[in-house]
């Protein structure tokens, strides 16, 4: 049920001043019918205070309209205002929503580390890292295990590193002692082909000397033979070590 308002009061208060007024001058009009002359005066003589306050109810009542329709007019802005609004909260609601289910949602980088396991932390992380504050706290506890993990890598890369340039210097010796051997590889084949010769120049200037038959020739030169059979298979071994 509506309220009454002071409002609707004034209108109340003006459409009976009309109805007064019409009454009036209904009257007067149909005693003007009459007759004529003085009494036709006197009725529109006193009619004209009646159609001067008929007109000063028209200007309240268009005034009464005209403030209502801007009270209307206000009302409805702060109606429009008021549902912009709420609309602009349910779609804030809605944004705020839709970003707390993808924060749920979001798996991070740190979610997919093989992080040392907890005994192996406990045993040999650091003694700020693993005290009981930080151990009752799931998000402090993945803070330290991401730290000692980050330490533990640090240093076994270190170590790594360490190692390749180990194996790059043991590499870098072993060519050099590889390209020494080769050198000497090729001087003894040189020395073993000297020394080849010079045995059997040795062996012709004995067979000269001796006078040594065929058969025995034959025999001296299987021995220079296997002799130099021999310092070949040393040469090798000498290669190979």
């Amino acid at each position: 049920m509506a309220v009454p308002t002071m409002q609707d009061d004034n209108d109340d208060a003006i459409l009976y001043e009309l109805s007064v007024v019409q009454k009036e001058l209904l009257a007067n009009l149909a005693a003007s019918h009459v007759g004529v002359g003085p009494n036709a005066h006197a009725v529109l003589s006193s009619s004209m205070p009646l159609v001067a306050q008929l007109r000063a109810l028209a200007r309240r009542a268009h005034d009464e309209v005209r403030r209502g329709k801007q009270a209307v007019a206000e009302a409805r802005a702060g109606l429009e205002l008021a549902s912009l609004e709420l609309q602009n909260l349910q779609y804030e609601k809605r944004h705020l929503e839709s970003e707390i289910t993808t924060c749920r949602d979001f798996r991070s980088i740190y979610d997919t580390i093989e992080l040392t396991d907890m005994d192996d932390f406990c045993a040999r992380a650091d003694e700020a890292d693993r005290t009981a504050d930080i151990l009752a706290d799931a998000h402090k506890l993945q803070l330290a295990r991401l730290r000692f993990e980050l330490q533990e890598r640090k240093r076994l890369e270190a170590e790594k590193q360490a190692l390749h340039s180990r194996r790059a210097a043991m590499q870098a010796e072993n060519r050099e002692r590889k390209k020494r051997l080769e050198g000497l590889e090729a001087d003894l084949k040189d020395m073993l082909a000297r020394s080849s010769l010079v045995t059997r120049r040795f062996v012709d200037d004995k067979k000269q000397d001796t006078g040594l038959q065929p058969g025995h020739e034959e025999q001296q030169d299987k021995d220079t033979a296997a002799a130099g059979e021999e310092q070949d298979v040393e040469m090798q071994q000498t290669s190979d070590q």
